[in-house]
């Protein structure tokens, strides 16, 4: 390639005349001549903003957008006839003040026809606030291996819901009762490596299992009736799960618990930790059977004596579920809902399971039933 300054030497030396055997063909391109670069004597320092600017820019930046989202937020209310949470709170008030006058259709006294599907937002509601008073079983068990008190409850029963930190609960409901369970079946080490004989603990035997509450008047008066609780815990020991395990079928009536029909039957391992009992233990002296029905006498007489409706209401999750179930099957039968002798105004006995299992009859399938009364 060529300059153009050097163009004009270059065409002055091409011959004037060329024959076709002597003819040479000469290429020339042509490029300009870059431009000449002033050379590099001091170096520009970049200007970078302050901390000051900087702050005032991002403060800038975020007043903007919660300026937009402020706006964001007025634009939507146009599309809502009113505030959408206070309307959810109307809702659930109104359901609330239905309670009073449909608990016993909540309680399963038509079996639950029409509520199930699609749920009922009272029935859900209850249903919730039941399982959460289950849920304290888990929440309020000791299982810690170091501790002495290992298979207790880590509270005292008359601060019990405020310390899970359960407000509602504690202003609505006073526990009565913590039920303890035991088995007959020897399986060692349940709770750690070390032998539980050589350790000073609570108790050799008993386990905490759930506890019986009873509401308060502010709370009666909201439900429209006096309710009697139940909360039974879900497997957590191995000598539950082992229990859990024993999976074949005995005729409830062989325990004691009032039935006519010989095919009701129920698994093993949760009949046995109902009905066990170790006289030597001062926690498990009396099965859990006996601690449950004896409660419930003692407040459905109490209650029934000062004319109030009184309702009996048993929950529990997993293994707490089989309890549940069998032991509101056991207080309707064996008339713990009674008041001497008489049916209690307006009472119930329902059942709130959670994964339930280990009914059956005539030893083949299984199934359970929610309420009793």
């Amino acid at each position: 390639p060529l300059s153009c300054r050097d163009l004009s030497a270059q065409l002055s030396s091409l011959p004037h005349r060329a024959t076709a055997a002597t003819t040479t063909h000469t290429q020339i391109s042509l490029r300009r001549a870059p431009a000449p670069r002033a050379p590099l004597t001091t170096a520009k320092r970049l200007q970078l903003p302050s901390a000051a600017t900087r702050d005032d820019a991002l403060a800038s930046l975020v007043g903007q957008l919660e300026q937009n989202l402020t706006q964001d937020e007025e634009e939507d209310d146009l599309y809502l006839p009113d505030d959408a949470s206070s309307a959810r709170r109307r809702a659930a008030q109104k359901h609330q003040d239905e309670l009073p006058a449909r608990w016993r259709e909540i309680h399963g006294s038509d079996d639950w026809a029409g509520l199930l599907d699609p749920m009922d937002p009272l029935l859900r509601s209850e249903l919730i606030r039941y399982g959460e008073l289950a849920q304290a079983c888990y929440d309020a068990f000791d299982y810690d291996l170091a501790s002495r008190y290992c298979g207790s409850c880590k509270y005292p029963r008359r601060a019990f819901f405020e310390r899970l930190g359960m407000p509602d609960a504690a202003r609505g409901y006073a526990v009565t009762r913590y039920l303890y369970a035991t088995s007959n079946f020897r399986f060692p080490n349940f709770f750690s490596g070390r032998s539980r004989a050589d350790a000073k603990l609570w108790s050799q035997r008993a386990n905490w299992i759930g506890y019986v509450a009873v509401s308060t008047d502010e709370e009666s008066a909201r439900l429209g009736r006096r309710d009697i609780a139940i909360a039974w815990r879900g497997t957590i020991t191995r000598l539950e799960w082992v229990s859990d395990l024993m999976d074949y079928l005995r005729p409830v009536a062989d325990e004691g618990i009032p039935c006519p029909d010989p095919e009701v039957k129920v698994e093993s391992g949760f009949v046995d930790l109902y009905t066990d009992k170790d006289p030597s233990c001062r926690f498990c002296k009396y099965s859990a059977r006996e601690q449950v029905l004896v409660e419930v006498r003692k407040l459905v007489a109490h209650y029934t004596a000062l004319g109030e409706d009184v309702s009996i209401s048993v929950t529990g999750h997993s293994l707490g579920s089989s309890l549940a179930i069998l032991s509101a099957y056991d207080i309707a039968e064996s008339a713990a809902n009674l008041s001497n002798g008489w049916v209690c105004r307006g009472r119930r006995c329902a059942c709130t399971p959670s994964r339930g299992r280990g009914w059956g009859t005539g030893g083949s399938g299984s199934g359970s039933r929610g309420s009793s009364g």
